[in-house]
This record gives C-alpha cells, sequence and structure tokens, in this order.
C-alpha cells in the first residue's frame, strides 16, 4: 500500500514530494495513514495537493478521470504553468482559504466547485489542498436558464400589449418602446383611409408594416400591389404606374398593359422609396392622389380608381422639400399618418427576439436543430445592425449553414460582430474612454489569434508574443471561451 501510494507522487526523478510526504509521513509503516490515503485517493470528489511552488505532489483518481488525465503525466508539474488562473496559485500566494467557489479551469474547459483550503507549518505556508466537483453542466443549465427566462418575459411582455391589436400585428416580432408606439398608431390608422408615409432606414420593417395595414383595413380583400420607385428607370416608371395604350411606343404590348395604380383598384397601393421618384413623375403622381383618375400613356380615356395610398422612404422628405428635390405638396399629400420605424439598434430588446425567430426559420429550411449559446447574446446585442432586420436575417442564416454542431458559439460569428464596438470615429459619443477602446481592440486580437490557429492556444499565444499566463488572464477578462 505504502509503495503504490508512493509512486504516485514521483516524478522523473523518482524522487518522492517532500510536501505529500511531511503529511502523511508515508514508508513509516503506520496502516492507519495509509488507508487515510486509499480513502482519499477512493474520494468521489477530485482531490488535488500542490506545494509552495505550485507543483503537484497528489491527485486521487475522481481528479484523474474529471480531467481525462493519467496520473504519472501530472504528478511533479507546475500549476501555474499550464493552469495559471487556478485559484489554488492565490491561496498559496494570500493564505487564505477558498470555500464553496464556482472556478473555470482553462485548460479543461470546465465549471468545478471548490474548496480550497492552505497548509501551514509553524506559520509557514507549504502548499494547498483542492476538492472540486464537476459543475460545468450545471453551470451551463444557469446560464441557458437564465437565458430562457429573459426571452420568456419579452415574449410574456410581447403578448400582452399586443392583445389589443389586430391579428396582423400580432404576428410582428417585436417588443422595444418606441417599435410598440408605431405599431399602435399603424393598427389605430389601418381601418382608416388615410394616407400614411413609413419612414425608416433600409431593412427595419416597412414593408412588414404596410402589409399589417393593409390585411387590417376595409380593404383586406382588394389587392396589394408594390413597387419600388428606386428600382425602375425613369423611362419606365410612369408605364409602370399608369399603364399605356397598345401602340403607344415601341414595344408596347398588343392591347396595352394595365399601370399599378390600375391593379390596385378597391385596395392598397405601396410606393416603396418615394424619396427617390423623378421630379417630373412627382407632378403626374399628385394630379392622380388629387383626382383619383389616371390616363394611361397613348390614350385619352380617364380611368375612375378607388385605392389607399401606403409610401415608405428611407430619405428625410423634408430636407428634400427644403432643397427642392421633393414636391411641398406632394409631401403633404402623402405625409397624412408618419410613420417613423426606429433602426434595430435603437430598438435593444428585439434583436435576441428576431434572431430567434430567424434561426428557427432557418434550421426548418435547412433541416437543422440548433440554438444560441449564451456567451452569443451580447454580441448580437451590441453590434450596431446597419442592415437592420435585413442583416439580422441574413446573418442567422449563413451561419445556420456554415456552423456544425448544434450550438451557435462566439466563434461562430463573423468578425464584424466580434468588434462589438461601432467604428468610434462615426460618432463622438461612441468614443469612450481609452481603457474602453484598448480592452474591445485587446480582445479582439485574442479572438483573431484563435480563428487563426484554429483554437490551438499555444500557437495564439505564440502568436499573440504573450506568456500562457498572461494569455489565460486575456481569456477570463473578455469572457472567452474555447
Amino acid at each position: 500500500m505504502g509503495m503504490k501510494t508512493q509512486s504516485y507522487f514521483e516524478y522523473d526523478n523518482h524522487e518522492p514530494q517532500d510536501l505529500f510526504a511531511e503529511i502523511f509521513q508515508y514508508g513509516d509503516g503506520d496502516p492507519i495513514k495509509n488507508i487515510l490515503i486509499e480513502i482519499i485517493d477512493k474520494m468521489h470528489e477530485s482531490v488535488l495537493i500542490v506545494d509552495k511552488n505550485t507543483k503537484i505532489c497528489f491527485v486521487n483518481e475522481s481528479y484523474c478521470k474529471m480531467f481525462h488525465i493519467d496520473k504519472t503525466r501530472i504528478i511533479g508539474r507546475h500549476l501555474a504553468k499550464f493552469e495559471p488562473l487556478a485559484r489554488c496559485n492565490d491561496v498559496i500566494v494570500n493564505g487564505e482559504p477558498v470555500v464553496g467557489a464556482i472556478c473555470h479551469v482553462h485548460s479543461a474547459n470546465i465549471d468545478v466547485f471548490a474548496d480550497i483550503t492552505p497548509l501551514f507549518k509553524s506559520g509557514t505556508i507549504i502548499g494547498a489542498v483542492a476538492c472540486m466537483k464537476n459543475v460545468t453542466e450545471l453551470v451551463s443549465l444557469n446560464q441557458e436558464l437564465a437565458y430562457f427566462k429573459k426571452i420568456t418575459e419579452l415574449l410574456q411582455g410581447t403578448l400582452e400589449i399586443k392583445e389589443e391589436f389586430p391579428p396582423a400585428f400580432k404576428k410582428i416580432t417585436g417588443q422595444s418602446g418606441a417599435f410598440m408606439n408605431v405599431l399602435h398608431i399603424a393598427s389605430r390608422v389601418a381601418p382608416t383611409e388615410a394616407a400614411i408615409c413609413i419612414v425608416g432606414e433600409s431593412g427595419v420593417g416597412k414593408e412588414v408594416i404596410t402589409d399589417a395595414i393593409h390585411k387590417s383595413s376595409n380593404r383586406s380583400d382588394g389587392p396589394l400591389i408594390k413597387i419600388n420607385c428606386a428600382a425602375i428607370p425613369e423611362s419606365l416608371l410612369e408605364s409602370e404606374l399608369f399603364g399605356y395604350e397598345h401602340g403607344a411606343f415601341t414595344g408596347a404590348k398588343s392591347g396595352g398593359k394595365q399601370g399599378k395604380f390600375e391593379l390596385a383598384h378597391n385596395g392598397t397601393i405601396f410606393l416603396d422609396e418615394i424619396g427617390d421618384m423623378p421630379i417630373t413623375m412627382q407632378v403626374k403622381l399628385l394630379r392622380v392622389l388629387q383626382e383619383r383618375v389616371v390616363e394611361r400613356i397613348g390614350g385619352n380615356k380617364s380611368i375612375k380608381l378607388n385605392f389607399r395610398l401606403v409610401c415608405a422612404t428611407s430619405k428625410d422628405l423634408q430636407a428634400m422639400v427644403k432643397g427642392g428635390s421633393f414636391r411641398e405638396d406632394l409631401y403633404y399629400r402623402i405625409n397624412v399618418i408618419p410613420l417613423n420605424i426606429p433602426p434595430l439598434r435603437e430598438r435593444s430588446d428585439d434583436i435576441i427576439l428576431l434572431a430567434n425567430l430567424f434561426l428557427e426559420e432557418s434550421c426548418r429550411a435547412y433541416g437543422k436543430k440548433m440554438r444560441f449559446s449564451p456567451e452569443v447574446i451580447p454580441y448580437l446585442n451590441s453590434y450596431d445592425w446597419p442592415g437592420n432586420i435585413r442583416e439580422l436575417k441574413n446573418l442567422v442564416e449563413q451561419v445556420v449553414i456554415l456552423t456544425p454542431g448544434d450550438t451557435l458559439l462566439p466563434n461562430h460569428l463573423p468578425p464584424k460582430l466580434l468588434a462589438r464596438q461601432s467604428d468610434p470615429n462615426n460618432d463622438i459619443n461612441h468614443i469612450g474612454k481609452l481603457s474602453m477602446i484598448m480592452d474591445n481592440t485587446e480582445k479582439e486580437a485574442v479572438l483573431m489569434a484563435l480563428r487563426l490557429t484554429n483554437n490551438n492556444r499555444t500557437r495564439a499565444m505564440e502568436m499573440l508574443g504573450i506568456s500562457r499566463r498572461a494569455f489565460y488572464k486575456k481569456l477570463e477578462k473578455h469572457r472567452i471561451s474555447l
């Protein structure tokens, strides 16, 4: 028994570790002490004993199972070299015990519940003993519980607020106060005949709001005709809007063609990006809106129409009016009810709701089953999303296609999200403190090194030119999980 146990704490030179010999005095023939050693070796908790220099003197069988390592490979090694952030190192330095702490072991990427006790002799610290349990799954479940609790609260809040909305508006995903105010106004004006102008950046969901307005109106049984004024050449825009007669111009279809306004009769017409409409077309549009009649190109017959107008633009129409590129009389005609949809960066409560919606849609489309890890959420929330909802949807689809496994981790995100901060030169209010900028830059450098080395920690620290201890400190500082 004594000789077998002794081999556990011998190193390459086969000299027994003095600390363990001093504590247990093995080899003195005392069977009780040998039994004690055997009991510790068979304990369910993982036990680690290090000397004052963090050299490992003893590990029990549970430790070896938990870390998937053989005793002969661990005994005699310095803990501080391969696990520089281990709490044992701090206990040896300050002599203060650690009780009931949850610690992350970077070298094994697990979380442990640990009690660490310093060992003294004649008032001088000679080492430390740590008892640990693997709680990685528990920690992960706790993070996921907090994450899903937040999602549930947001969804519940959305359901309560939307209870008064028409069915079409209840289907729109959103929770932020500013966006809910837009939905509230839109739902109230939907049953009326008032002209609506939706203003917002590209990708914020102007077309989605338009669909809900039409479905909630008295014209829901009629057509919803959409046309993007910015996507059609000026020479073709008039014929697209108002139609043409047979022989009106070279290439005209036999029998002529109905325009979008005719097609929208007894329904709704949606003019997207109306701010891009040429000034000459604005005059003709104004007449149609005032008189509710159109004349096809090449024709002399006035066609009486009944339609509801919804416009959208990503431009500042008021500034265009002042600059002379948009008619003032047309502006007031189309802008009876203005709806300003805030950009996604101002709807922080909606980002994760939308991301999960798009994740579900993409997984269904590609036959996958995936989820966001809790560590991904801060990256999604802190990105500026210049492309708004459209950009978020495309990004989620991209990572679903490219990511193996069933969990989306931070290293699966594109570099633009990992920066987590917008360009500080874009807005002086976003500059922040120098320390914040340096921290963000440092984190991006570490993440980049890990990506380039396929998460090889040794190669990453060599690429960064820093020590192992400094590398692990940065992992912990920036909460980077491998």
